[in-house]
């Protein structure tokens, strides 16, 4: 049976508000549904974009993530956010060293950005760096106690 472009809409709201992550779902809406007349979505789109980039990664569809950060940095030329997709897209392939690159020059930039330093300990976990990444989780907690995550 076919949904209909708002039921998909409404899907994909529903899973932002609730912070659910189900990339094959929200990846599988976008693209039977929603991708042909995302202009229908207004402002939403860019929220819809970066959804459909971190559930795409999720689910390794890698070219899905492209094109979503292609149009979220057209949009938002050096936003923070974007970057933070970019380095997660890297990281997705393979490509820690430039992905901890992107996260070590928003964390220079913003040094309370707590998501590029949990990046930050993720890659040298990846790596097998334990005792390294071990030591980089320890100076986190040490900054911001109180992240219960």
């Amino acid at each position: 049976q076919h949904m209909s472009w708002e039921e998909a809409r409404g899907i994909l709201r529903k899973l932002r508000e609730e912070q659910v992550r189900d990339g094959d779902l929200v990846v599988k809406l976008w693209e039977d549904v929603l991708m042909d007349s995302c202009h229908k979505l207004g402002d939403e789109l860019w929220n819809v974009y970066e959804q459909v980039c971190v559930a795409s990664l999720d689910c390794q569809r890698l070219e899905v993530a492209e094109v979503c950060i292609d149009a979220l940095e057209s949009k938002f030329p050096g936003s923070v956010r974007v970057k933070r997709l970019e380095g997660m897209l890297l990281e997705s392939e393979g490509s820690y060293s430039k992905a901890a690159e992107i996260y070590q020059e928003i964390s220079d930039k913003d040094d309370a950005n707590m998501f590029a330093k949990k990046r930050l300990v993720a890659i040298l976990k990846a790596q097998r760096k334990i005792p390294d990444a071990i030591e980089k989780l320890n100076d986190y907690l040490k900054k911001f106690m109180t992240d219960y995550e």
